[in-house]
């Protein structure tokens, strides 16, 4: 049986860089949520109502869920973004703390991404110029301090700061505080 390691973390922070890092270090499955297969109809969803949204993502945790249990089965998996990324935006966008779905697959590791709202300004500035009105600095730091509200719950979770830092620093330093072998 595999290991689940999460990454969370508000958008800017560096979670996907650190996430596709790690997998390929540690010779694991990558794995981005939502899943492919509701890719397609991400950007209609994004720009319906929070209610709808919140259908949209929940139901790619499920499905993300059976897959990642699928790929643990055989293999460690890496995913960027989970149930806690939907909690968090949807608690935020409907003005109220949602609660976890009790039969989701749990990670034995959660990697949460932080860095300075500066350095979140300033990657979103040059990644993102048409950025949505949700990816605004303000809007990001309600996220924040939701994730500290459902992550707080937990004694499995690392916090990493990538302000002002090469990721592969910060890919090594999750690897020996997680007592991680690399594949070289």
């Amino acid at each position: 049986m595999g290991r689940f390691y999460l990454f969370e973390g508000v958008d800017g922070a560096g979670k996907t860089t650190l996430a596709e890092g790690l997998a390929e270090r540690i010779g694991a499955v990558y794995y981005a949520s939502p899943p492919e297969s509701m890719r397609s109809l991400r950007k209609f969803a994004d720009f319906s109502s929070p209610t709808s949204r919140l259908g949209f993502y929940t139901l790619g945790n499920h499905l993300s869920s059976a897959e990642i249990s699928d790929f643990l089965k055989e293999r460690d998996v890496v995913v960027d973004r989970y149930v806690y990324s939907t909690l968090t935006e949807h608690s935020v966008l409907l003005d109220q703390v949602l609660e976890m779905p009790p039969d989701l697959v749990q990670p034995d590791c959660i990697i949460h991404v932080t860095a300075s709202w500066e350095e979140i300004e300033k990657r979103y500035v040059e990644q993102r110029p048409g950025r949505a009105e949700r990816e605004n600095v303000e809007h990001q730091k309600k996220i924040g301090d939701m994730y500290d509200h459902y992550l707080s719950r937990f004694d499995h979770v690392l916090r990493v700061d990538t302000t002002e830092r090469v990721p592969e620093d910060v890919v090594s330093e999750i690897i020996e505080a997680l007592g991680i072998k690399p594949l070289s």
